[in-house]
């Protein structure tokens, strides 16, 4: 039904008559802005401070993590300082070694900052990709390298993610791209409940 017809037939007139009804009291008309377009959020990360004194001290000292851990990821790009704020930043790339994630913690004892950066994209949250054929799924970065301090022996060979508050779309892109993997394991509580989001709580993943 036309917009003319429809007025009509609310006035009780036809859609002739309608012309000659005071524009007044016609019901007004409703305009509909036109639907705008997402901006597009580039991904800046910060700047990384000259050395990763404030890291270290929060990681090995505060939280327990082996200086050797947090040595892999620091020397792998995937983590380092930021310059301004010395908060922990943890780097996701793709499989071409572009940064496509950015997630930081604050180091200081008493602080909760926890931030993810607009522009990040959710599949490439902070992880370690191996040969193996387990994945492990973590809620926070800091949960993934505690696990992996716990358990230090071939951690390289296994594959590792810490979800950032992201949902399941990082597990989804694993078990797409890597090929080998038969098997996810949930590292905590709160991890699981993502990983019933993602698939049917079986174990191994076919």
């Amino acid at each position: 039904m036309s917009e003319e017809r429809a007025v009509a037939e609310h006035l009780g007139c036809t859609v002739t008559e309608l012309e000659d009804v005071p524009e007044r009291i016609r019901p007004a008309r409703k305009v509909v802005p036109p639907k705008q377009e997402e901006k597009k959020i580039d991904l800046t990360p910060p700047a990384a401070n000259g050395n990763m004194r404030r890291v270290f001290a929060y990681l090995c000292q505060t939280r327990g993590i082996d200086t050797e851990v947090v040595s892999a990821f620091a020397h792998a790009h995937l983590l380092y300082e930021s310059a301004d704020k010395h908060n922990a930043v943890f780097v996701g790339k793709d499989e071409h070694g572009r940064v496509k994630h950015i997630h930081m913690r604050g180091t200081l004892t008493s602080s909760g900052f926890r931030q993810t950066l607009g522009g990040s994209e959710k599949a490439y949250s902070f992880h370690h990709t191996g040969s193996g054929r387990q994945l492990y799924v973590f809620e926070a970065p800091i949960d993934m390298l505690s696990y992996i301090n716990l358990h230090p022996d071939g951690w390289q060979e296994n594959s590792y993610i810490a979800l950032c508050g992201v949902g399941s779309a990082p597990i989804q892109r694993f078990l797409e791209e890597v090929p080998q993997l038969e098997e996810i394991v949930a590292g905590l509580a709160g991890s699981i409940r993502k990983l019933e989001e993602c698939t049917p709580p079986v174990l191994p993943v076919a």
